[in-house]
């Protein structure tokens, strides 16, 4: 295809997609090969950081959605920094929800008008996402107010373990289980705060997109959380695995209904600065103009 097709640039994505890109890309004597990596490669063996090391060498350039990836082409692969760019993710303009779809669906859910909804978004993968802290930080929090719910929206393989959990520890009645939704948009409009616990991401797009949805954000202090969540101005940053801090910011969310009014704004303004899918865009079209400006073979192909 890449020989028919004859382009001046190809463009592989994670591990799967830099590896096509960079065999068949060399293959068939592309002028310029990308490679990029989406997350912090947290669990993968010495052998497959050395292939990785190996793909990346046929490609002319890596792009980085985190400062956190770049330091790994830098650090583990070897990279020239000339050879790496960042490029923080974007995301297309959300839909507008009316509020008369989020009361429909706040009341089909059996949420009251009065209650706080704390919610999160993702792979009910427990080992990466730590579902089970935000229910330790949830369970303290139910020992302090009676007029709090938590929003779990994705499916995974740890389902059941966390459904058992909750009903173990008492909260079950409390805790609602969405499952997989193809349109996670208007359970972000449910939600009045967003909780992300996670021990390790890349840039979680969750946050940008609950950001989109004026959500103030309690998130772990994990890789790039930080380019999207400014503590103490749209949300707050806690320690990976410290269930009682976590537990502490939502209470304080929980408590101060302006806090969270202004901390979703300044949410807002930001993700529209720094995530748009316009942003992004724009990025990646110089990346390439210039990558394609300073390759000769481009130049011939022309």
């Amino acid at each position: 295809m890449l020989r028919d097709f004859r382009p001046h640039i190809v463009h592989g994505a994670v591990y799967e997609g830099v590896a096509v890109a960079a065999v068949c890309g060399t293959l068939a004597r592309i002028p310029v090969i990308i490679g990029e990596e989406t997350g912090e490669p947290y669990g993968r063996s010495w052998k497959g950081h050395l292939l990785y090391r190996a793909l990346m060498a046929l490609c002319d350039h890596a792009v980085g959605v985190s400062p956190e990836v770049c330091d790994y082409f830098a650090d583990r692969l070897r990279m020239s920094p000339r050879r790496v760019s960042l490029v923080l993710n974007g995301v297309a303009p959300q839909r507008t929800v009316e509020p008369a779809e989020t009361a429909e669906l706040r009341a089909r859910l059996g949420i009251g008008d009065s209650e706080i909804v704390i919610g999160n978004v993702g792979r009910l993968f427990n080992w990466q996402k730590r579902h089970t802290d935000l229910l330790a930080a949830f369970r303290s929090l139910c020992d302090r107010r009676d007029d709090v719910r938590l929003l779990l929206v994705g499916e995974g393989p740890d389902r059941e373990m966390l459904k058992r959990l909750a009903a173990e520890i008492g909260i079950a009645e409390r805790v609602i289980f969405t499952g997989y939704q193809p349109d996670a948009r208007p359970f972000y409009t449910a939600m009045d705060i967003f909780a992300l616990p996670s021990a390790y991401e890349g840039l979680a797009l969750v946050l940008v997109e609950a950001m989109f949805a004026h959500l103030p954000i309690v998130s772990t202090r994990v890789s790039d959380a930080s380019s999207a969540v400014a503590g103490n101005e749209n949300g707050f940053l806690v320690q990976p695995g410290d269930p009682p801090e976590l537990a502490d910011r939502l209470l304080t969310l929980v408590e101060d209904a302006d806090l969270r009014r202004r901390f979703g704004e300044a949410g807002y303004a930001r993700v529209q600065e720094r995530f748009s899918a316009r942003r992004y865009v724009e990025d990646i079209d110089q990346l390439y103009q210039r990558l394609a400006a300073e390759n000769s073979r481009v130049a011939r192909m022309a």
